[in-house]
């Protein structure tokens, strides 16, 4: 998910995008004896390289890989209400165990869907459950924007894309609804 921004810098790499066959098939779960592996780690660190300045998560499957493991950092440059950092976490095999009835909508990007934001509604809060980079299980509640980005880059581990969760009530597109940065940056009142 790239980061909340008007400004989009371009990536050191290439993100596999929408419509690659990897994207749109659930990922396999890692097998817990590959997450000690120094192959491992070092494809952790290069993930946490990869979204440095251009997003906050990435799914394995954002990089050709189709394995269930996710990169998490939000970093703030300026402190925002609404928004707190979240440091490095890595999320391997996560499993969404309860999402609240609370929904809220917002604006999403995506590193797999370059230069297209969509109107997403999610639970404001979910019950997760993973394993970390030491092979610890982790179950914790997460909330607000966290929980958003936790959502999305699971929906990834699931073979979803962000622009793949549109939603009707009452024959209104409540969510998915699509804009591309350029119309964004022609409307900046609109919060992304």
């Amino acid at each position: 998910m790239p980061k909340k921004s008007n400004k989009t810098k371009p990536s050191k790499s290439v993100f596999t995008q929408w419509g690659n066959p990897v994207l749109h098939k659930p990922a396999k779960p890692v097998p817990q004896s590959k997450i000690s592996k120094p192959t491992f780690k070092k494809l952790i660190k290069r993930m946490f390289q990869e979204i440095q300045g251009v997003g906050v998560g990435l799914a394995a499957n954002q990089i050709g890989l189709p394995i269930k493991l996710a990169v998490i950092e939000i970093k703030l440059n300026k402190p925002k209400k609404e928004l707190k950092p979240v440091p490095p976490t890595v999320i391997i095999n996560p499993k969404i165990t309860s999402y609240s009835r609370d929904k809220i909508g917002g604006w999403e990007g995506c590193l797999s869907c370059d230069g297209v934001r969509f109107w997403v509604e999610r639970s404001v809060s979910i019950k997760v459950v993973y394993l970390n980079e030491y092979n610890k299980r982790v179950a914790r509640v997460v909330r607000g924007w966290e929980a958003r980005v936790f959502q999305h880059e699971i929906d990834h581990l699931n073979g979803k894309v962000c622009g793949e969760r549109v939603m009707i009530k009452s024959g209104k597109v409540v969510s998915g609804a699509i804009v591309s940065a350029s119309w964004y940056k022609k409307h900046p009142r609109i919060k992304l």
